[in-house]
């Protein structure tokens, strides 16, 4: 009925799709009340990047790879997009551009495929002025901008610890990229601490 700590477990399901399930889930016998363990919370993907064979030929190879790589990876979204200019390939969501970089640089050294990333970005909520609320991924599909009342955009906490004769230029990289501080911090008369939002 139960694991304890040092036991090891196994269950069958009939799943097609490793994607059904994810980290933190929690299984019980069917027709059987259970609660749900507290806590978990699925990733949120912060940025997103569109996927595409180098070799319009290598499109089924890198769907295959894509999603071995999404079996070790949960965090990583994926749908199916299409191109233009660079014909069929998916949109992937990622917790950030190390990330990405981690992700882009497996599909080179583990499945041997060269894939071409579009520029990442960021989703956008906006709010149409018929009250419903949409959250745009790719500005290709954004709605007619008379239909929207306002838009939102991710906002993230950063916390920087550094060098006390770098205060200046960080200070002015933090600026131009919009940031804003809420916190400054002298951790031992050589070190910084400045929080910012972003």
């Amino acid at each position: 009925e139960y694991l304890t700590a040092g036991q090891v477990g196994y269950i069958f399901m009939n799943m097609k799709n490793a994607g059904e399930s994810r980290v933190g889930d929690t299984f019980y016998k069917e027709n059987t009340e259970v609660e749900a363990i507290a806590g978990f919370k699925p990733a949120k993907q912060m940025i997103y990047s569109g996927i595409y064979p180098e070799d319009p030929n290598e499109y089924g190879e890198l769907e295959r790879a894509i999603q071995k790589l999404a079996l070790t990876d949960p965090a990583v979204s994926i749908s199916r997009e299409s191109s233009a200019a660079l014909g069929n390939g998916f949109r992937c969501g990622f917790l950030g551009l190390l990330h990405m970089d981690v992700f882009k640089q497996r599909l080179d050294d583990e499945y041997n495929i060269s894939a071409i990333l579009t520029l990442p970005n960021v989703a956008y909520r906006c709010k149409l002025r018929t009250g419903e609320i949409k959250e745009i991924e790719n500005a290709l599909y954004a709605p007619d901008p008379a239909d929207v009342a306002y838009y939102e955009e991710p906002i993230a906490e950063a916390t920087l610890i550094i060098p006390k004769d770098c205060y200046a230029d960080m200070t002015n990289v933090c600026v131009e990229r919009r940031g804003e501080q809420i916190d400054l911090r002298v951790l031992d008369g050589q070190k910084y601490m400045l929080k910012y939002h972003f």
